[in-house]
């Protein structure tokens, strides 16, 4: 624990040793309330903020870009995604690659379940589609949990849990392109609809400007399975229909987490089991799996949970979770 607890503090003094103040630098300051927040890195030691809050009455979404010198980019206010009626909330953000960003949000201004929406905003914070942005899902039921991808060429992927058909919950997904192609505008696609809920998604770049999406599966009734599909830039599925099983035991299978490795390969981890819970791994790559079975992070006999996981430049993945050994 005094090594992990080392670490982490100074990489909080390296990240601060640009700001003028030790106590970090202001990004939004006032009465209202400022909730839902996010970040994308950007360029060169930049980062942009998102979030919402109340100073217009209702919730909206705002963005600001900060540098690696604690400079704010977007003027002293920063940029004004949505000022619209209704809520506005749940931001999602990924980086275009030059300088802007895609936002994605949650829009309960015409249905109180909630609705899928994007923009986009330049280097300078200027939005580029419609001042109300883009609905992706703006059909009868629940649409809600946004996650975003890069997709290598300046657009993104977005997937969000869909409950269009009124009983369970599904998961449906667009590609919005550098030029704003989008498929399916205002319904996008299925990626899968098959029987139970399927939820708690993880979605990456998987190479080859593809996305990989993970996610938790009860097609089986109350037994939970991990279950992963890669995804095109037309949003075709490249495995089979309503996706490829990782993890279909008795075991529940929760909590997954994907990273990219290489152009061919992503990587999934995710916990395995209800109390005496273990952290399980796998590689996915064009062919499906590359494990005949998923192998355990750790031979420990303790309980391990909340798996996460990021790879660094040179291909190494590394993975954190909970263990009570």
């Amino acid at each position: 624990m005094n090594k992990i607890v080392f670490i982490a503090i100074f990489i909080s003094i390296l990240f601060a040793s640009g700001f003028d103040s030790e106590d970090g630098a202001p990004i939004r300051q006032g009465v209202h309330i400022e909730w839902y927040r996010t970040v994308a890195p950007g360029n060169q030691g930049e980062a942009i903020f998102i979030w919402s809050d109340t100073r217009y009455g209702m919730r909206n979404i705002f963005a600001h870009k900060v540098n690696q010198d604690g400079d704010l980019m977007w003027g002293t206010t920063g940029a004004v995604v949505t000022d619209l009626p209704g809520r506005q909330e749940d931001p999602v953000a990924i980086v275009d690659g030059n300088g802007g960003v895609f936002i994605g949000w949650v829009d309960y201004r015409f249905d109180a379940e909630g609705d899928i929406f994007i923009q986009h905003l330049d280097s300078d914070g200027n939005i580029l589609l419609n001042e109300n942005g883009i609905a992706l899902a703006q059909v009868e039921g629940k649409q809600i949990t946004i996650n975003m991808c890069t997709d290598s060429l300046g657009g993104v992927f977005v997937t969000w849990q869909d409950k269009r058909g009124g009983i369970d919950e599904d998961i449906y997904g667009t590609h919005v392109s550098a030029n704003h192609e989008i498929i399916a505008p205002g319904s996008g696609v299925p990626i899968v609809v098959d029987g139970g809920y399927q939820n708690a998604k993880t979605i990456e770049y998987a190479g080859n400007n593809q996305a990989f999406i993970a996610w938790v599966d009860y097609r089986e009734g109350a037994n939970a399975n991990i279950y992963c599909q890669r995804l095109d830039v037309g949003m075709n599925g490249l495995f089979q229909e309503n996706g490829l099983p990782i993890a279909n035991t008795t075991n529940q299978e929760t909590k997954p987490r994907a990273t990219f490795v290489n152009n061919e390969t992503s990587f999934v981890t995710w916990k395995q089991g209800s109390t005496d819970s273990k952290i399980f791994y796998q590689f996915v790559d064009d062919d499906g799996l590359v494990f005949d079975v998923e192998r355990p992070i750790s031979d420990q006999d303790s309980t391990q949970a909340l798996p996460r996981v990021k790879r660094n430049s040179t291909g190494e993945v590394f993975i954190k979770w909970t263990d009570y050994r």
